[in-house]
């Protein structure tokens, strides 16, 4: 799915040679969200898996997370663990992400662990829960919280998906994130009569940003991103050397 972009990307994925491989393009630039919901609508399988076109995957993600989804029937959403890549594309962290719904939603307000770009999910489920096409730069917390009480959502803990956080880290991205999740939360607690937290966490947002804000200027880039990826310690060096080698592994696959 191309979303009018102007960086080879599309060519690149009109060179794939493999009748599998739909590539859809009308020129337009009409964001994440809008897209995601075109995606839905067209999709013919049982399940929907997405990425985002920066990003690298272990090539048994989708094995296992059809296997998972397949043995666990009751299960609407699922997402793994994250590898974090720097600027070189070399592993800087890792998150062993939390299993079940409970877990996935222990803090609410704060964030529902789900990594977005990793999830796999039944098609039946996204024709009940369509993306809102202005929740710009949060349009996943924004369907979690909306479809929580009605949904089961897991994770496999394993890392399996390569997220480049550095280069897709920026500030403006930060500020847009935080005051639409603001947003969101507002609407959410006037709606469940919750009047003080409707202050409280949209509040939270806005400082959460200045921290991030006051550590880029001084120089703690490395630290702030570090907190991603903090839940299980530093990479022990068998598990980073497996991870480099997927990588390159990944890089070197003909299309």
């Amino acid at each position: 799915m191309d979303d009018g972009s102007r960086d080879g990307g599309l060519e690149l994925a009109r060179s794939i040679k493999d009748p599998r491989v739909i590539v859809l393009s009308d020129g337009l630039n009409k964001k994440l969200p809008a897209r995601l919901n075109q995606i839905h609508a067209l999709a013919r399988g049982k399940y929907i898996a997405r990425m985002d076109a920066d990003d690298l995957c272990s090539a048994t993600r989708l094995e296992k997370q059809v296997e998972f989804m397949e043995a666990h029937p009751d299960v609407d959403v699922c997402g793994t663990g994250v590898i974090y890549l720097d600027k070189n594309d070399q592993p800087a962290g890792h998150y062993l992400a939390v299993p079940t719904h409970k877990d996935i939603c222990s803090h609410l307000y704060r964030t529902i662990e789900l990594c977005h770009a990793s999830v796999i999910a039944k098609k039946d489920w996204y024709k009940k829960n369509s993306y809102r096409e202005n929740a710009l730069c949060a349009e996943d917390y924004d369907l979690w919280l909306r479809t929580y009480q009605t949904s089961i959502f897991a994770n496999i803990p394993e890392p399996l998906y390569y997220y480049k956080l550095d280069v897709s880290f920026s500030l403006k991205k930060q500020f847009r994130s935080r005051r639409t999740i603001a947003g969101i939360l507002y609407d959410y607690c006037m709606k469940n009569r919750k009047y003080a937290k409707a202050i409280l966490y949209p509040l939270q947002q806005y400082f959460k940003f200045s921290i991030s804000a006051m550590m880029n200027a001084a120089g703690m880039k490395k630290e702030l991103l570090a907190r991603r990826y903090s839940n299980v310690g530093p990479i022990d060096q068998m598990v980073y050397q497996k991870y480099v080698e997927e990588i390159e592994s990944i890089i070197k696959t003909k299309l």
